[in-house]
């Protein structure tokens, strides 16, 4: 008969230390459930105004400046002239003395045969950058729509009001190619961004618009 050593002590049952006890510690998605489920509309905390504008102004401003990454060189170019295209309009309102409401202000928004000549304007000063034919840059212009970085302004004084597919196709006489009307919908702060990457010196010297001077 074996002897009974430590070494042979015969198998009992083990514990499941993995397994919960009764009274243990509760898991944390236990504990989260429970809190979430304690909370009453009076109790629970509340997003304030500022939040929800930190957050969409946060997800926009990442998203546009993601877009404004992935533009080649004549992209930037086109968005830059059509930015210093604006400033200028804009500059020449103020001097006028005249208001910049919201009505009038639409009227900065140039047709994109404007913005292409002030384009090859300031890409051949001082030979800064070489410009795209008219039709190769009114598909710039397209692309930069579909990316939501310009938007099309309706009517001939222009009003800022984005139309959807099936507006544009209930108005006949909304304006196309050469004769539309564009806006920017990129904001100062990003464009200083954008102008701080590949071909910093061609960008700024175009968002400039020294050359229209």
């Amino acid at each position: 008969m074996l002897q009974m050593t430590p070494s042979r002590k015969p198998l009992g049952e083990t514990t499941n230390c993995a397994s919960p006890t009764k009274g243990g510690s509760r898991s944390v998605a236990q504990i989260a459930t429970s809190s979430l489920k304690a909370l009453t509309a009076e109790t629970a905390p509340r997003a304030s105004i500022g939040h929800l504008n930190k957050v969409t102004q946060a997800a926009f401003s990442n998203g546009t400046n993601q877009r404004l990454k992935a533009l080649n060189l004549q992209q930037k170019a086109a968005l830059c002239a059509l930015v210093a295209l604006e400033n200028r309009n804009r500059l020449a309102r103020a001097n006028s003395g005249l208001s910049t409401t919201p009505s009038k202000s639409a009227t900065l928004a140039p047709t994109v045969k404007i913005l292409f000549d002030t384009y090859t304007v300031l890409c051949t000063r001082d030979s800064v950058l070489h410009p795209l034919s008219s039709s190769e840059f009114r598909e710039v212009v397209g692309s930069l729509e579909t990316l939501g970085l310009v938007s099309p302004v309706e009517g001939k004084a222009g009003s800022f009001i984005a139309q959807t597919p099936s507006k544009r196709s209930r108005k006949g006489n909304f304006a196309t190619g050469e004769e539309r009307r564009v806006a920017s919908c990129v904001g100062e702060k990003e464009m200083e961004q954008m102008t701080d990457g590949v071909g910093a010196g061609i960008l700024k010297s175009i968002i400039s618009g020294e050359a229209l001077d």
